[in-house]
């Protein structure tokens, strides 16, 4: 079969238990990613999205299965696997860490099972973007210097900033956590966080992405949303064309998200729309239907004028806030205080840019995202 870059393969896959390597070699196989994923022996990086201390069965990060598919699919290939990635925010931003992470989240068990490395160098070095859009030069984990190309592997989710976690945004993960609080303060506008992803994103020499559909998340993502079960495993080299098909089953029109762009993927298998005919609930600070809020002159001005209606402030459940502090760690800009009493954090909504790190770093979901009854009619 000949393939194109662009060529996305959905493949079926119901569980975790069973049938798993299968699909992930199914998609790589159809996708044509599975020919570029052999050749001389190397060192590859597999890049999950492990945003929290949370385990598996939350959906919140890939599924150790997925993860160890890969990289049994890259040992019988001949290559050397090390796992790696970085949590949401600075908070225990240490090799100790990211032993928890690894250990909470399922990959400490992957490793042993398969020999391959994980990664605790929280090391990392400055790169030049010189044809990025926005970013000029980034911080990268170390580790992308000593290894060969990288396998991305990211969760299929919704999510209340972006619109969705895909292949994309998923590589912002190699940006370690105390520098991603800081580019969200910079790019306070989510059109020119979305391009900063996009530089970031292509400028990670990603071989293959396998996107863990298997269970994903809807609704206010990409920790605080509710699991779903879609039964898919995503495949692909490009990956713009694989966020386009994660739009889909997002409920999301891919032109509605800034960073993506280029031709239109091929798509081999059930199509998005054959397996979710109804989409994936979206995350309550996104539309349905913009209406005339679709022209980007128009929802520019409406952004400022109409702050909180299209971007709310976080606001805190005093019922599950154990007063961790993660929340605070990870805001960029300082909106965050935690008092003396027992409270939960305070928002000071004047200095809030919500930019949702609060959302996506709270590892027990006590942060929502509330929409006013005036927001819900004009979506």
């Amino acid at each position: 079969m000949k393939t194109t870059k662009q060529t996305i393969a959905i493949v079926p896959c119901v569980t975790y238990h069973e049938g798993i390597e299968e699909a992930v070699t199914r998609a790589l196989e159809l996708s044509g990613a599975a020919v570029a994923m052999r050749g001389p022996p190397s060192r590859v990086l597999v890049k999950p999205n492990l945003i929290s201390f949370v385990p598996p069965d939350r959906a919140i990060g890939t599924h150790p299965a997925v993860v160890h598919a890969v990289v049994r699919f890259l040992q019988r290939a001949g290559h050397s696997v090390i796992i790696g990635d970085s949590h949401s925010g600075a908070f225990l931003w240490s090799k100790k860490g990211l032993e928890r992470l690894y250990g909470i989240t399922g990959m400490q068990a992957v490793a042993e099972d398969t020999g391959c490395d994980l990664n605790f160098d929280i090391r990392w070095e400055r790169h030049a973007l010189p044809e990025g859009k926005v970013l000029k030069r980034v911080e990268l984990l170390r580790i992308l210097t000593e290894v060969d190309w990288v396998v991305n592997v990211p969760k299929l989710k919704t999510h209340v900033y972006t619109g969705i976690t895909g292949a994309v945004k998923n590589l912002f993960g190699l940006v370690p956590g105390h520098f991603k609080i800081s580019y969200h303060a910079r790019f306070s506008d989510i059109e020119r966080f979305a391009y900063a992803l996009r530089d970031i994103a292509l400028s990670i020499p990603v071989r293959a992405t396998v996107m863990d559909g298997v269970t994903a998340m809807e609704g206010d993502g990409p920790t605080g949303g509710t699991p779903i079960d879609v039964g898919v495993i995503v495949a692909g080299m490009d990956l713009l064309a694989l966020d386009q098909v994660t739009a889909r089953f997002c409920g999301l029109d891919p032109l509605s998200l800034p960073w993506l762009g280029g031709d239109p993927p091929t798509i081999i298998g059930p199509s998005p729309e054959e397996i979710l005919p109804m989409g994936l609930a979206r995350p309550a600070t996104k539309t349905h239907d913009m209406g005339i809020f679709a022209n980007p002159v128009i929802r520019s001005v409406a952004r400022r004028l109409l702050k909180d209606v299209f971007s709310p402030a976080p606001k805190m459940w005093e019922e599950r806030c154990v007063r961790c502090g993660v929340c605070v760690e990870a805001c960029p800009v300082d909106a965050l205080r935690l008092g003396e009493k027992d409270d939960a954090p305070q928002v000071q909504k004047g200095r809030c840019i919500r930019c949702y790190c609060c959302h996506e770093a709270c590892p027990h979901n006590a942060v929502s995202i509330p929409r006013s009854r005036l927001a819900q009619w004009l979506t």
